[in-house]
């Protein structure tokens, strides 16, 4: 939830000057990539628009990130942002070593900015629902995981 509000504020018909578009801002070739490497059927391209696809693929996609980053959230919520190559990049020449008591290193500044407010909105759904918890299921927390099971 906190990387949607920070994304799109709920309003799932914005879009960015950059081509993402809906709830998680998704950029239409990493939902074409999410489709051509059959994580998807090709139906879901023209749907993605609507929220609760928009949601799926974003979720699967913030799994993903979890799971390339060995379950780093801090280093997904960069990536979603700034892409998972250029994050792998800084944490392989130890520009940013992907700890959240790090983040003034993360070398771009919207980044950096990015991750601050997701977390801020994520520690404040935290206040509201205690129940997030902030262990390894930080996937469930942080995404939403209650869409992983639609079948649009």
């Amino acid at each position: 939830m906190a990387i949607i509000r920070v994304e799109s504020n709920f309003n799932p018909e914005v879009s960015s000057h950059k081509g993402a578009f809906g709830l998680m801002q998704l950029m239409p070739d990493t939902a074409r990539w999410m489709v051509d490497d059959g994580h998807f059927d090709s139906h879901f391209l023209d749907r993605l628009e609507e929220p609760a696809v928009n949601i799926h693929m974003g979720s699967w996609y913030i799994g993903q990130l979890l799971r390339q980053f060995d379950d780093n959230p801090v280093a997904a919520i960069a990536a979603y942002n700034a892409g998972p190559g250029r994050v792998a990049e800084w944490i392989e020449e130890n520009e940013w070593d992907g700890d959240v008591r790090n983040l003034e290193d993360i070398p771009y500044g919207e980044t950096r900015h990015y991750v601050q407010r997701v977390l801020y909105y994520y520690r404040k759904y935290k206040e509201v629902h205690p129940e997030i918890q902030s262990n390894t299921s930080s996937s469930v927390a942080l995404t939403g995981e209650a869409f992983t099971n639609f079948s649009g």
